[in-house]
């Protein structure tokens, strides 16, 4: 869902300021604490796990180094760059719901809601979009000193598929098995660290008036 859909989903919204009782407020001001917490935590592992991307050809050469060392900080820096976007969507919401007022009315409730939502589909959309990324940054790390060779076999496809099939075979089934896998982990990560809240905010949200 693209930002115009949720922006006229927003404005069709009712703008009623209607202040939220008090077990409503305690299962938003819950639900927001968990949130904030799991960006925090996946920050803090995004960084790492780029720092630990950063040196490993550092650590060790022999595995990466001239125009595939290149290549590989390359691809590094794309990750990063379309992190940081969907990131700062997840920073503008943890900084918006420390306002001590911005839960006492449906009506920023509402806000929040999409605000969140907005940033749920800007994570997926980048999760997506990096996959690719993704996977050849790891196939150059797992063939280690292979890479060139297998990248080489791949450009020469009739060639290789002729004379060794089976290569081509193992390379494919582990790209689609890895594929499906990264596709099913990405929204599980998705939903157990907001989507599920997501659906609880809008069922608080559809419980105000009850």
């Amino acid at each position: 869902m693209n930002f115009d859909e949720l922006q006229k989903q927003w404005n069709n919204q009712s703008t009623e300021d209607v202040q939220i009782n008090k077990d409503s407020l305690h299962k938003t001001k819950s639900i927001v604490e968990k949130v904030n917490k799991n960006i925090k935590n996946e920050l803090i592992f995004c960084l790492f796990s780029i720092v630990f991307l950063v040196a490993i050809p550092i650590i060790d050469q022999k595995y990466i180094n001239g125009y595939l060392a290149f290549f590989y900080y390359f691809i590094l820096f794309q990750i990063f760059i379309c992190s940081l976007t969907y990131y700062k969507k997840f920073y503008l919401f943890k900084k918006s719901t420390q306002n001590q007022d911005a839960l006492q009315s449906k009506e920023n409730v509402i806000k929040m809601y999409y605000d969140l939502r907005f940033a749920v589909e800007s994570y997926r959309s980048a999760c997506y979009f990096l996959i690719p990324q993704i996977m050849v940054l790891y196939f150059i790390l797992f063939t280690n000193d292979k890479t060139e060779v297998y990248f080489n076999q791949l450009i020469n496809f009739k060639e290789t598929f002729e004379n060794n099939p089976n290569l081509i075979f193992k390379i494919f089934g582990i790209g689609i098995f890895s594929l499906s896998f990264v596709i099913v982990f990405s929204e599980w990560i998705i939903n157990q660290y907001y989507g599920k809240y997501l659906k609880q905010i809008k069922n608080v949200l559809d419980n105000f008036d009850s």
